[in-house]
């Protein structure tokens, strides 16, 4: 729904913006453009009907535009989805987690695994069972599709095994290596340059020459 209300919202605003500027621009111009659009439209779809069946499909017209306007209104307004999901495997009573509590073991868990660095977590119920997926960074050395999987598989212990709660599909993992930050050589212990260089063997020439004579 966020993906639709952002469409909907930059259209709508695209729409707001160039027939505005373009009635404060030539007014008289845009109202004999909407008053030949209604002429055309008039005559293409009620041309050839009666009062009473133009009367009645302008009613349904109307009925349609206001179903789809509340249905929007509705979709916007209602409340989020579950934040709550039922253990699927709970006998004595009617047990149900919060997706937040859900997410929180999740990523203690696979924080523990080595080599991850950092790790996100989401949960969301859908159909009595859960979404999990995780996005996970680790160290730049680790091989991302091995440790992909045992991410997958700590995932899947946690929300089943642990909390005995369904998963809806498989744990969605996006996996990513740290980049290795450069790390600029310490105050103390700057390389020597060239002329330094260049003089130490100068100086360890003369020191043989003198010996040698």
């Amino acid at each position: 729904m966020n993906t639709f209300n952002r469409a909907f919202t930059l259209a709508g605003l695209i729409l707001l913006t160039i027939s505005g500027a373009a009635t404060l621009v030539a007014p008289a111009m845009m109202l004999n453009f909407i008053d030949s659009a209604a002429a055309f439209f008039h005559t293409s779809v009620f041309g050839g009907m009666a009062d009473v069946a133009r009367a009645l499909v302008r009613i349904l017209l109307a009925a349609i535009f206001v179903a789809v306007m509340l249905a929007l209104v509705w979709m916007e307004i209602r409340g989020p989805a579950s934040r709550t999901v039922e253990v699927a495997r709970a006998t004595g009573g009617r047990i149900r987690l919060t997706t937040r509590d859900l997410e929180e073991q999740i990523r203690q868990r696979v924080d523990a695994i080595s080599g991850v660095l950092h790790v996100k977590a989401r949960v969301a119920e859908r159909d009595k069972a859960v979404v999990v997926s995780l996005d996970v960074e680790t160290a730049a050395d680790i091989d991302l599709v091995g440790k992909g999987e045992e991410v997958a598989a700590v995932t899947r212990n946690v929300i089943q095994d642990q909390y005995g709660v369904k998963l809806f599909n498989k744990p969605q993992v996006t996996i990513k290596a740290a980049r290795q930050a450069f790390k600029p050589p310490k105050p103390g212990k700057a390389p020597p340059s060239a002329t330094a260089l260049s003089a130490g063997k100068d100086a360890t020439a003369n020191t043989s020459t003198g010996n040698s004579v």
